[in-house]
């Protein structure tokens, strides 16, 4: 009989676990979407994601753009001395 209470207890205690867990699924349903949109964007709003990846473009142009410059330099000195 002991375990048979002790197993009516146990399923008490899930029971209330699953009924507290019903209660906040809406709250945790509420905070993902606003995740969502911080990350992805959303009503009009430039999301993280969409910004790094702009941060990313605009590092990879200036890169592209200071090799150039580099390049040309040392290519000038090489070559552009030479003729002077």
């Amino acid at each position: 009989m002991d375990d048979i209470t002790r197993l009516e207890k146990k399923v008490d205690a899930i029971a209330e676990a699953v009924t507290e867990l019903r209660s906040m699924w809406p709250h945790i349903c509420r905070r993902l979407e606003h995740l969502e949109n911080e990350v992805y964007g959303g009503n009009g709003k430039i999301g993280l994601a969409n910004r790094v990846q702009s941060m990313y473009v605009l590092a990879v142009w200036l890169a592209g753009i200071g090799g150039t410059v580099v390049g040309g330099v040392v290519l000038w000195m090489i070559v552009g001395r030479g003729m002077l």
